[in-house]
């Protein structure tokens, strides 16, 4: 397991790296760790060497932990993003490069273990199935990565996006690009159908359907407009066939 950490701080570096080795010894997992204080040497390395998990500080002198992640995502690397800064000013430029956790410093060992256990899911959906729809789901508290397979119904909200999901957990977005029309584009049209304005629903988790509403199997019932019940009924069962 490959880390990158860069900060124009040596004592943050050297805290990242006692805190991943507490974190990994604990698991007994061996890790690389390569570390730079100057973000331009760091520019250089990930043009030619890949990393499993980058922990990028965001404001450094000339080039920027936004630049360094750019980079990265130029290059197709859908590899671990982690920013840490004392600014809490850069979330959305944060979320439009797929970062998956952004922490505050100054860092404690349960921050990062929880963005390292997200990382783990996020990297193992990524070898498991590559087939899946990853679905990132920017949040207040980050980003987060859902595979299709775990959402039961996503519900609008003025501008943002309610995301239901298995296990009880429930994601609401901060304001972001997108929206349920551009969802049911990317998410399988085979699983998923619109059954009223505002919602999109994974046909796998209907209970069942009745006169004029469905319920889900967490037991929340979405009602289907007397003129659509047809065409709604008529979907459901193409699909679950």
């Amino acid at each position: 397991m490959n880390f990158l950490i860069c900060d124009d701080d040596n004592n943050n570096t050297e805290t990242l790296k006692t805190l991943l080795h507490k974190y990994f010894e604990d698991k007994q997992i061996t890790i690389n760790i390569t570390s730079f204080n100057n973000p331009d040497e760091c520019m250089k390395d990930i043009k030619n060497n890949h990393y499993d998990f980058y922990l990028l500080d965001i404001i450094m002198p000339g080039i920027t932990g936004l630049d360094i992640a750019k980079t990265i995502r130029a290059a197709n690397d859908n590899s671990v993003i982690i920013f840490i800064s004392n600014s809490e000013s850069y979330h959305m430029q944060a979320f439009s490069l797929e970062v998956l956790h952004y922490i505050s410093k100054p860092v404690d060992y349960g921050q990062l273990s929880r963005a390292l256990d997200r990382g783990f899911i996020y990297l193992k959906g990524m070898k498991e199935n590559d087939t899946a729809v990853n679905i990132d789901i920017p949040t207040k508290n980050g980003m987060f990565v859902a595979k299709d397979t775990d959402i039961e119904f996503i519900e609008s909200r003025k501008h943002t996006l309610i995301f239901h999901l298995v296990n009880n957990q429930v994601l609401e977005t901060i304001t972001s690009t997108l929206s349920l029309s551009k969802l049911s584009e990317i998410l399988p049209n085979d699983k998923f159908l619109t059954p009223y304005k505002g919602y999109l629903v994974n046909v796998d988790f209907i209970d069942h359907i009745e006169k004029y509403s469905l319920t889900m199997t967490c037991g929340t019932q979405i009602p289907i407009p007397i003129r659509q019940f047809g065409n709604v009924f008529n979907e459901y069962m193409k699909k679950v066939r």
